[in-house]
Parts: C-alpha cells; structure tokens; sequence
C-alpha cells in the first residue's frame, strides 16, 4: 500500500496512518491511529512532519569567565523564533535567555536545561 504522508487508512482491523520516515529512530510507517494517539500524548519523540530541522550550537569567548552559548533551532532552512518550549524529531526544545552577554541564549535541548 502506497499512502501518502498524514493520509489515514481504514482496515477491517483498524484505522492507520502513514508517518514519514525522516530519521532512523522516529517511529514511521503505518501506524494505528490509537498509537500515534499514545505517542503524541505521552510526549514521545513523535512529530509528524517531514521538513527538516537542524540545530547549531556557537561558543563565544570559549574558555573565559564570559564564556557563552547560543543555540539556534532551523526549521525547513527557516530560524525557528523564541517560544516557552517546541517538540521537535530531536526532542523537545527550550528557549532560555541568560540577562548577561555570558550564559546560555537561545534553544537548548529540555534534557540539558536545568529544573526551575
């Protein structure tokens, strides 16, 4: 069965729908609808959309006390602007912004963003 991006399909065990296969470790394929439900729900690495994304991470005044980041987050070549928190095929992002030119600025992984 050939079935386009997002398209559902109803079979006589179900309905399913197709998920693109962009990166190796992101569920795709057919995929019942009760379970692309759970993943996206339960916040599983699972976003369907196949456009690609990128993440770049620069250093500034590397080894200094003002030494800083500064990530940036790329969707489709575009530069994804500041919002609280964005779900990503990477997983989810976190936009921080350190009051000094030192510290961290722009998206980082929610995994290395310290608790509040």
């Amino acid at each position: 069965m050939d079935v386009p991006a997002g398209k559902t399909v109803t079979t006589n065990v179900g309905d399913f729908v197709s998920v693109p296969c962009a990166e190796l470790w992101v569920p795709c394929g057919m995929i019942h609808v009760d379970t692309v439900t759970w993943m996206t729900a339960a916040g599983g690495n699972f976003v369907m959309d196949p456009s690609r994304w990128e993440y770049r991470l620069y250093v500034t005044s590397e080894g200094t006390r003002s030494e800083g980041w500064h990530g940036e987050l790329f969707h489709d070549a575009d530069v994804v602007g500041p919002s609280p928190e964005l779900a990503t095929p990477m997983g989810t992002f976190a936009w921080v912004d350190y009051p000094f030119a030192w510290g961290w600025h722009g998206w980082f992984h929610r995994a290395w963003v310290p608790a509040e």
